[in-house]
């Protein structure tokens, strides 16, 4: 990624940059901005579509751009940062929270389409890295370094696992989820969920 710009290399007899998806860029304070909107606020929606446009367009766009090369290149990996907030909605982060959780959709997607060419799909959940839009929020003194990242997803590499959870926020929520199917098991859960049906 260069200046907003993707670039794909793509082997022929020559190696040769192409240029293959153009994404918006913002300074960190103003991503940040936009991304701490809340559902009363009457910017909501152009925070929205401005978060949609990079978190989901921008994905599908690489996607796009990249699946054939990494096809012709033998599989590869494709690896998307997801965050905890595509699992957990954040009431301050709404429109961000809802962009990152419709990538995740996609992205769980891409897994199983890409794989019939033999590409590895990491989802990558981290939350908060110290980064300059974790810093413009007001998350830099909660934020852990952003090599966790990229450990974890070798890490995941390493052990077949389609989701990466780098930071221990993100290691308590996933905790959490993995938690959910016991409670959907659950006599009482399961007689409220029969009685519904009733109706």
């Amino acid at each position: 990624m260069d200046g907003g710009r993707a670039y794909s290399k793509r082997r022929s007899g020559s190696d040769e940059m192409e240029s293959s998806a153009t994404l918006p860029r913002l300074p960190a304070e103003a991503s940040a901005a936009l991304a701490r909107q809340q559902p009363h606020q009457r910017t909501l929606i152009a925070s929205l579509e401005f978060q949609m446009n990079i978190n989901v367009y921008g994905l599908i766009r690489m996607a796009q751009a990249f699946s054939p090369v990494l096809k012709a290149n033998g599989g590869g990996v494709f690896a998307h940062l997801n965050s905890v907030a595509s699992m957990k909605s954040f009431s301050t982060f709404v429109t961000y929270s809802d962009s990152k959780a419709a990538a995740y959709s996609i992205t769980q997607a891409l897994r199983e389409l890409l794989s019939k060419q033999g590409t590895i799909v990491l989802s990558v959940h981290p939350e908060p890295i110290a980064t300059g839009m974790g810093d413009a929020a007001g998350l830099g003194e909660i934020a852990e370094p952003p090599t966790l990242v990229a450990e974890a997803i070798i890490e995941a590499l390493k052990n077949g696992k389609f989701h990466v959870f780098p930071d221990s926020m993100a290691k308590r929520i996933s905790a959490r989820i993995r938690a959910l199917p016991q409670m959907l098991l659950s006599p009482i859960y399961l007689k409220v969920s029969t009685s519904l049906r009733s109706f």
